[in-house]
């Protein structure tokens, strides 16, 4: 699986939007649907760091509703190859993939985007990181 991802938007949420849910804080959207969520304000800049995204624009302060365009692009990609995928030289990164935290591997391409490959979730010895953990860390 191959994705491009370029039409990105992140929400920040009041404290009432935020009740509605799993304790989120920020959104964030592809082409207006939903794509990842992050509980701190760190852990999403850090996401934005790491796939060479940046926001246009200021996040208003922690609990004010806003709306933010992403600059820039990433794609994402799945493999069902351990030996190509541990092959991969890049960037490595705990990442979440169908509802686990999984191992993840960003590349630069020739064009200047970012790939974030993950082993699909069909791998049975696919690495997976505590959840709690995880959240901690990165959101």
């Amino acid at each position: 699986m191959y994705g491009t991802f370029d039409k990105l938007t992140v929400i920040s949420l009041d404290q009432q939007g935020h009740e509605r849910t799993c304790n989120y804080w920020y959104l964030v959207q592809n082409q207006h649907g939903p794509h990842t969520a992050f509980e701190k304000r760190e852990h999403l800049l850090a996401w934005l760091e790491r796939l060479g995204l940046t926001l246009e624009g200021e996040l208003p302060p922690h609990g004010t509703h806003g709306w933010l365009t992403v600059t820039g692009a990433y794609r994402a990609k799945s493999h069902l190859s351990y030996d190509e995928f541990f092959a991969l030289e890049g960037d490595r990164t705990r990442t979440l993939s169908n509802g686990r935290y999984t191992l993840g591997i960003i590349t630069r391409d020739e064009d200047g985007l970012r790939t974030l490959h993950t082993l699909n979730p069909n791998c049975r010895d696919r690495p997976e990181f505590d959840h709690a953990e995880s959240r901690a860390l990165v959101g």
